[in-house]
């Protein structure tokens, strides 16, 4: 039976989790002894690299499984296989660290007596694969009440968020904010985008992060190529949007300038972000959670010096409008807005990447271990 500080479970990839990389690396360097248990889509060469990764401080469990797009398929190989690692070590600490992994963490919970963390890392009940589709709402929304009875702690992403999240589950909790922020990096020169789609020097790079959905914006700025030949969309992530994606541009004639790059490594990722112009964060309005959306990518964006083009909700507008580092459009992104967007930013393109580079210098992972010192004490 091999003991722990803290135990971290994730339903996600932790090749592309960022949330859980940094939480695991950073109460690591708070000198706790970790285990992350997550998901692995990827060989079992990969699950070896993460094991042997220089980190003394943090064990990887990582349960391989095939690629599913429906969460209940990846459930059947996650739950299984995570109890079974949990019959093999003890914790003082866990963090479920989305809504599936709560079952999972209160057997931890239970079987150590340890305490317990939720990381609400949206309105899970409102997420956005979710909208009008009510009794699926409402039966994680039953699945998040009964287990919270035995959670001690709750961490948000945002303050609204937060006052959200009063309303429904109460302040009976400790509540405790971490962002979705990236660590701290340089800025740095990069060509890798270009270089490995020979995209010309003279085109300008919209990047899209994370996973491939409806309601990210993905289909206005494809349709925003057809107005503009200066502009070229990157995308790095997968999901179910794809294909619907790749009809979209084939109608339009414009695939040749739509590149589906795949999801990258998160600890490769910044690279990547670094070779791009302008960072797309269109997030529209099509549930609460959406509404609410505060997402890594703007902050990966910011990190890497490119302007950003958000839609005008609150929490990103907020941060658009105090830091200077991008354009808001509509909610209901068009392509005439984004093709304004993006001129306004070309035609102040270095004051946007100054206010950029300042901005960073706030917006940073390990600049919250205040509060992980806290929760972990």
């Amino acid at each position: 039976m091999k003991h722990y500080d803290v135990c971290l479970i994730s339903f996600e990839e932790i090749r592309i989790d960022a949330r859980t990389l940094n939480f695991a690396r950073t109460m690591a360097n708070l000198g706790k002894k970790v285990v992350v248990i997550a998901l692995d889509a990827k060989s079992k060469d990969l699950r070896s690299k993460y094991r042997k990764e220089n980190e003394p401080n943090i064990d990887f469990e990582l349960i391989n499984y095939p690629k599913f797009n429906k969460a209940w398929q990846k459930w059947l190989y996650f739950y299984p296989d995570t109890i079974n690692i949990l019959r093999k070590i003890t914790a003082d600490i866990v963090f479920a660290e989305d809504i599936y992994s709560l079952p999972t963490a209160y057997k931890l919970k239970k079987k150590c007596k340890a305490k317990f963390i939720y990381d609400s890392r949206e309105i899970y009940s409102e997420m956005g694969p979710l909208a009008g589709r009510k009794f699926k709402q409402k039966f994680i929304a039953l699945v998040e009440k009964h287990y919270l009875k035995y959670v001690s702690d709750i961490i948000v992403t945002g303050k609204l968020d937060e006052e959200i999240l009063k309303n429904i589950l109460g302040d009976k909790f400790s509540y405790h904010l971490i962002m979705n922020l990236p660590p701290a990096r340089p800025m740095m020169k990069s060509d890798k985008i270009r270089n490995q789609n020979n995209i010309s020097k003279n085109k300008i790079i919209l990047l899209y992060q994370g996973m491939l959905l409806a309601g990210r914006g993905i289909e206005a700025v494809i349709k925003a190529l057809s107005q503009s030949p200066d502009l070229v969309f990157v995308l790095l992530g997968s999901g179910m949007f794809r294909d619907k994606a790749i009809k979209l541009a084939e109608e339009l004639g414009v695939s040749d300038r739509v590149i589906f790059a795949g999801s990258k490594d998160y600890d490769q990722l910044h690279e990547w972000t670094c070779s791009a112009d302008i960072g797309i964060s269109l997030i529209e309005p099509i549930t609460l959670s959406y509404s609410l959306a505060l997402p890594n990518k703007m902050f990966e964006y910011i990190m890497a010096g490119l302007p950003v083009i958000s839609t005008d909700l609150p929490a990103m507008k907020d941060i658009i409008d105090r830091y200077h580092v991008g354009v808001c459009i509509s909610p209901n992104p068009n392509p005439d807005d984004i093709v304004e967007a993006v001129n306004k930013i070309q035609s102040s393109r270095n004051e946007y990447i100054d206010n950029c580079k300042n901005a960073s210098k706030e917006f940073y992972f390990e600049n919250q271990m205040n509060v992980f010192r806290e929760l972990v004490k």
